[in-house]
């Protein structure tokens, strides 16, 4: 289990607060968090993987197999 999965927001609304955001509607605030959480996480590896196919070494042509090259 990764860090980013166990990752929870927990906060107790006191009365007067607690009659706009109720338990169900907190709840859903933390699904709806976990899901752009996730979403950075995503968002993050793709950059560093663009990031990591844009180096020379993997650009460059491999002499062995023509089917390979650019």
């Amino acid at each position: 289990m990764l860090a980013i999965d166990a990752l929870t927001l927990d906060y107790d609304v006191k009365f007067p607060l607690s009659l706009v955001i109720s338990r169900k509607t907190f709840l859903r605030y933390q699904l709806f968090f976990c899901f752009l959480l996730h979403l950075k996480h995503v968002e993050q590896s793709l950059a560093l993987m663009w990031i990591e196919q844009k180096i020379s070494p993997w650009r460059r042509p491999v002499p062995d197999h023509a089917e390979l090259r650019f």
